[in-house]
């Protein structure tokens, strides 16, 4: 749980020092929005489990700024993601 309150404390910072603009994922479709996190924060590296799972949970919902920076937050609390 901590994990998770963490990535989605970072993804929804909008000041500050870190700052998260979900705009890039927006541009284009939700497997262009995975393609984008995959290669940003995972270099290009992550497994097909976690983008099967990130790609569905991003499909399930509104294509909005809210599911997208929930989706981050997903990404960077995956146990894959904690290998970088």
């Amino acid at each position: 749980m901590p994990r998770w309150q963490f990535a989605s404390t970072v993804a929804n910072l909008s000041a500050g020092n870190i700052i998260v603009s979900s705009t890039p994922y927006l541009a284009g479709t939700p497997d262009a929005a995975i393609d984008l996190i995959n290669t940003n924060f995972f270099g290009g590296e992550m497994n097909l489990a976690t983008r099967t799972g990130l790609l569905n949970y991003l499909k399930a919902g509104t294509f909005n700024n809210t599911r997208v920076r929930e989706t981050l937050s997903l990404a960077i609390s995956s146990k894959a993601f904690q290998w970088y």
